[in-house]
C-alpha cells in the first residue's frame, strides 16, 4: 500500500479534534532503500468546524527524490534531493500549495491550486532558475544543461494548456499550447519559437 515506511521526529500538537494546531516539527520518512527526506520547522492547522481547513507549512530538508519513487514507482526521477520552503492549504474542495524548493539539479519553484472531483483540476504556475531537469529525471531527457524561466499549466491530467518562457544555453524555448485525450492518445497542439 501507499502508507509504508518509517516515520519518527517530534511535534507538539495542542487543540481538540475540531481545531487541531500541529507546532515544532522536525521528522525524518524513510521508505526503502530511500535516504531519509526530512521535514523541518512543521506547523500546521486542521479545523473541521464548520466544513474542513487546513494549513501547512514547513521546510523540505531535504525532500528525497527516491522517497517519491520508493512510493509511486512509475516516476521517472533521480535519486536527487531538493531543500526549501513550503505550504499546503485548502478545504474539502480545494487545495492549494506554494513551494521552493533548490539543491544541486538548481531551483524549482511553483505555486498551484488542485481542484479534486470527478476530473481531478490543477493549476501551476512559476519558475526554474539554473535547473537542469537531467540531474532529476531519470526519462531520457532532450534538453542538456539549466533551463531559467516560467512556466504554466492549467487543466487536467486528460486536457491541459501549457506555456513555457525558458532560456537555455544562448537559446530559448517560448511555447504554448494544448494537450489533450479526445478518447484514442494524447494529442499535442503547440505553438511558439525555438531559438
Amino acid at each position: 500500500g501507499l502508507l509504508r515506511g518509517t516515520l519518527r521526529g517530534s511535534a507538539l500538537a495542542s487543540g481538540t479534534p475540531s481545531d487541531l494546531r500541529v507546532a515544532g516539527g522536525n521528522l525524518a520518512y524513510e521508505v526503502g532503500d530511500a535516504p531519509p527526506t526530512r521535514i523541518a520547522d512543521l506547523a500546521a492547522r486542521f479545523s473541521t468546524d464548520p466544513a474542513l481547513r487546513y494549513e501547512v507549512t514547513g521546510r523540505a530538508a531535504p525532500l528525497a527524490l527516491a522517497t517519491l519513487t520508493e512510493l509511486f514507482p512509475q516516476l521517472p526521477l533521480q535519486a536527487a534531493t531538493l531543500s526549501g520552503p513550503f505550504r499546503v492549504s485548502g478545504t474539502a474542495e480545494r487545495a492549494a500549495f506554494d513551494l521552493d524548493f533548490g539543491g544541486a539539479a538548481g531551483r524549482l519553484a511553483a505555486r498551484g491550486t488542485v481542484l479534486p472531483g470527478d476530473v481531478l483540476r490543477f493549476y501551476l504556475t512559476r519558475g526554474l532558475e539554473a535547473f537542469r531537469s537531467g540531474l532529476l529525471l531519470a526519462a531520457s531527457n532532450p534538453v542538456q544543461g539549466p533551463l531559467t524561466g516560467t512556466f504554466g499549466a492549467r487543466g487536467s491530467a486528460e486536457d491541459f494548456r501549457f506555456d513555457v518562457d525558458l532560456a537555455h544555453q544562448g537559446g530559448s524555448f517560448d511555447l504554448g499550447g494544448l494537450v489533450g485525450n479526445p478518447g484514442h492518445g494524447m494529442q499535442f497542439c503547440v505553438d511558439g519559437a525555438v531559438a
